[in-house]
């Protein structure tokens, strides 16, 4: 099943630009939803392995199937635990900025892992502990604090400084 494009006029608008066949998109849309929902990590490898042969002359779905091959441990955690949702768009946001921070840190040589290693320390706490900005849906409040962390009225650096202390 090969998908259609028609882009040969950059003037065209993006309603043409779409797949020229709608129930070959609704059918690729299905396939990997399936491998999302795939009740075992080794079913979900099956699927994926079955789909990335089916869509190798479409770059598009290709890289799509290599990003959930890469991705694979984490879309596949909800299996392990009852408890973990399949996921949600603050995970989804994490793990994008996260994978990020790391490629960005490909540059640290191997004598410098431990650089790398701090460096994504204080990025998690930084992202953990920092407050959502006015306008987002939970404004004033961080990831922490969502979690059901209480600060104990202080500033989040403080409550780190505190907390650290309290280890050493």
């Amino acid at each position: 099943m090969r998908l259609r494009y028609s882009t040969t006029d950059p003037s065209q608008s993006e309603l043409e630009k779409l797949p020229a066949d709608a129930p070959e998109l609704a059918e690729w849309r299905r396939a990997f939803f399936e491998i999302l929902d795939a009740p075992t990590p080794k079913l979900y490898h099956v699927r994926l392995r079955k789909l990335t042969s089916r869509v190798a002359a479409e770059p598009i779905l290709l890289a799509r199937c290599k990003s959930l091959q890469k991705k694979s441990h984490y879309n596949t955690w909800r299996l392990r635990s009852p408890t973990l949702a399949a996921t949600s768009s603050l995970v989804e946001l994490t793990f994008k900025l996260f994978t990020r921070k790391v490629e960005s840190l490909y540059s640290f040589r191997r004598s410098k892992c431990n650089a790398a290693q701090k460096s994504l320390t204080v990025w998690a706490l930084v992202r953990d502990f920092v407050p959502y900005l006015p306008g987002a849906k939970y404004a004033g409040r961080s990831p922490t604090q969502l979690a059901g962390v209480d600060l104990q009225g202080l500033p989040w650096l403080q409550y780190i400084n505190l907390k650290l202390s309290e280890v050493t």
